[in-house]
C-alpha cells in the first residue's frame, strides 16, 4: 500500500510540473510576434498590372531580355520571380536586389519600372548598355536602396536630384558613363556615403561644396571629367 501511495504521489508531482512547463511554453509562444505573411511570388500567364512580375517583365522586354547571356526562368509561366536570374529576394519574397552586371542588357531607355520596385536595397547592372539614357527621376523612390553600381554601363543624362532622396546609400558607383551637367550639391544630403564614383563622365559646373558635408566619405572619384574651380 505504501509503494501505491508513494507511485500515485510521484506521478501527480510529476503531471503537477509538466503542467507548469507546458504552461510556460504557451506562455512564452504567446509572446512571440506572428509571422509576417510572405509575398506571392508566383507570376501567372496574365500579369496583373502594378504587380512586381509587371514591373519585372517590363524591365525584361525594354532591355531586351531575350538577347541576354543569362536569363534563366524569366517570364517561365508559373514560375516564382525570386527563381529568375538575378533578380534577389528576402524571406517575404520581397525583391530586394537586381544583380546582373555584364548580362548584355541593351536597355532602349533606363527602366522606370526599377524605382517602383520600393523593397529593392541593392543594384548591380554595371557594365550594360542603356543606350544613353537618362536615370529615371523617381529611382530616388528607392529609399532602402544602399549599394548602386551602374559604372561603364552608357548611362546619359543629367544626375537626377531624385538621388539625394536615397539617404541609406553607402556605396554609388556611376563611373565610365555618359552623365552630363552639375553636380547636384542635394547629394549632400546623403550623410551615409562611403563611396563615390562619378569618374569618366562628362560632369561640369562647379563641384558643390556641399559634398564637404559628406563626413563619412572615403572614396571620391571625379576625374576625367568637364570640372571648373579650384
Amino acid at each position: 500500500i505504501f509503494y501505491t501511495d508513494g507511485n500515485t504521489q510521484f506521478v501527480d508531482s510529476l503531471a503537477s510540473s509538466m503542467d507548469g512547463v507546458a504552461t510556460s511554453a504557451s506562455d512564452a509562444n504567446e509572446r512571440l510576434p506572428p509571422a509576417e505573411p510572405k509575398v506571392d511570388s508566383t507570376c501567372p500567364e496574365t500579369l496583373p498590372p502594378d504587380s512586381t512580375c509587371h514591373k519585372l517583365h517590363a524591365i525584361y522586354v525594354i532591355c531586351h531580355g531575350d538577347d541576354w547571356v543569362k536569363n534563366t526562368n524569366w517570364n517561365a509561366p508559373g514560375s516564382s520571380y525570386c527563381d529568375w536570374h538575378g533578380v534577389l529576394c528576402n524571406s517575404k519574397n520581397e525583391v530586394t536586389g537586381l544583380s546582373m552586371p555584364a548580362n548584355n542588357l541593351q536597355c532602349d531607355h533606363f527602366p522606370a519600372e526599377i524605382g517602383e520596385i520600393t523593397t529593392l536595397t541593392m543594384l548591380r547592372l554595371n557594365s550594360n548598355n542603356f543606350k544613353e539614357s537618362a536615370i529615371a527621376s523617381n529611382i530616388g523612390n528607392l529609399v532602402d536602396v544602399t549599394y548602386i553600381n551602374m559604372v561603364e554601363s552608357n548611362i546619359g543624362g543629367p544626375l537626377p536630384v531624385s538621388l539625394s532622396q536615397m539617404t541609406m546609400l553607402t556605396y554609388l558607383s556611376l563611373g565610365g558613363n555618359r552623365l552630363s551637367g552639375a553636380i547636384p550639391a542635394e547629394l549632400s544630403n546623403l550623410f551615409n556615403l562611403e563611396y563615390l564614383n562619378l569618374g569618366g563622365n562628362s560632369l561640369s559646373e562647379a563641384i558643390p561644396a556641399e559634398l564637404g558635408q559628406l563626413t563619412n566619405l572615403n572614396y571620391l572619384a571625379l576625374y576625367s571629367n568637364r570640372l571648373s574651380g579650384s
